[in-house]
């Protein structure tokens, strides 16, 4: 029997419970993780805290990416923000890099994994570390003392656009520079440096985020080759910024030039396009986020290969939003009488995608849009 507050963070489950609902399966297995849905909170400034992890927790996600950690704590912790705007927002133009890794170090942070573990085992769900090393040495040490704490899985984040470019020139002298892409920049093989080193001193999963969709279109070969020497767990992507993109607002049809930071519905057909790509090469499971933000948009990745999907810009503006995901997947899946995700996952892979004359069409190095008439048969949210 459910205490009040089980009962209130999985409220999702409440038409279970009471019969109103036929009962659907939306837990997915995640790199050697038991998620019981495969919706993640991504890495951002709202898993900063144990009371931010608590209240994702409580909300009903799978599980909750803590904000990268570093070596030391990256000024100004806790709420001391140097030149950035009041109050914050990680999406708005002219963000100038100062937010960029803000954390308490990654020993306070592991405090903050062991403190909210009981809660997570006790809701069903999961915690996993996430942080940005300097060097492979950091990588190993930080990856162990997660796991020491309490976290089901270790994230490394080797993609951070403005960590090393304004990190370094902040507090020079600390090879700060060496955080986030620098780890990507330097090309596959540099990457596989920190992610062996972590890999190497973990028994509990590791899903990195790195230029995977970059490497797949570029150098296919390159991802069996860092599954095959790091052996790493899963792999995590992210859309973000792309210089040269073009766009579509698959909502109003209007084709444009990639903005800076482009509306949430704008990045899920890259999203979905980068994603797709990836799953074509690699032979584990994908974490994939960027732009999502409903059901559609979570079906759709789960039809190009995700098994677990992350969420982060619309938790900022609605942290309760996994409650309207889980209802509008289940309704799916009962209009289509699937009972597991993993009856869908990767189907779209085994049909070309289509351009509007019919005919198929070769993905290129940009988005792979999908189109109206393939959206619609993805689309099934809770009325």
């Amino acid at each position: 029997m459910l205490d009040a507050c089980s009962l209130k963070s999985l409220k999702y489950h409440k038409r279970r419970f009471f019969g109103s609902m036929p009962e659907y399966d939306v837990s997915v297995d995640f790199a050697g993780i038991h998620l019981k849905n495969p919706i993640v909170a991504d890495s951002a400034g709202y898993a900063l805290s144990p009371a931010g992890l608590r209240r994702l927790l409580k909300a009903g996600y799978g599980a909750v990416i803590t904000k990268s950690a570093t070596w030391d704590p990256l000024p100004s912790f806790p709420r001391k923000w140097d030149k950035s705007p009041t109050p914050r927002c990680y999406w708005d133009i002219g963000m100038d890099g100062t937010e960029a890794l803000v954390n308490p170090g990654y020993k306070r942070m592991a405090e903050y994994i062991q403190e909210v573990k009981p809660l997570a085992d006790q809701l069903g769900g999961h915690i996993i570390g996430s942080f940005s090393p300097r060097t492979p040495e950091e990588a190993s040490i930080i990856a162990r003392e997660y796991e020491k704490a309490g976290a089901s899985g270790i994230h490394m984040d080797l993609v951070c656009p403005s960590a090393s470019t304004f990190r370094g020139k902040q507090l020079p002298g600390k090879n700060w520079e060496r955080l986030g892409q620098w780890w990507s920049q330097g090309g596959p093989e540099r990457a596989m440096e920190a992610i062996k080193a972590a890999k190497d001193a973990i028994d509990i999963p590791l899903l990195p985020k790195a230029f995977f969709t970059k490497w797949a279109v570029e150098r296919p070969d390159a991802i069996r080759m860092i599954e095959n020497t790091t052996r790493l767990d899963a792999l995590s992507i992210h859309t973000s910024r792309y210089e040269g993109g073009i766009w579509v607002d698959i909502y109003r049809g209007r084709a444009s030039t990639f903005p800076k930071n482009p509306s949430l519905e704008s990045v899920v057909p890259l999203t979905v396009g980068n994603t797709m790509k990836l799953a074509k090469v690699t032979r584990k499971p994908i974490l994939s986020a960027g732009g999502i933000s409903t059901a559609s948009d979570a079906i759709q990745m789960i039809m190009v290969g995700a098994t677990a999907i992350g969420i982060c810009r619309a938790v900022y503006r609605d942290y309760k939003l996994i409650d309207k995901l889980l209802e509008g997947i289940e309704a799916y899946m009962a209009s289509q009488a699937i009972e597991n995700l993993s009856e869908i996952r990767g189907i779209a892979l085994k049909h070309p995608v289509r351009a509007e004359n019919g005919l198929a069409i070769e993905h290129d190095a940009q988005a792979v849009p999908l189109l109206e008439s393939e959206l619609a048969t993805a689309s099934m949210t809770s009325k």
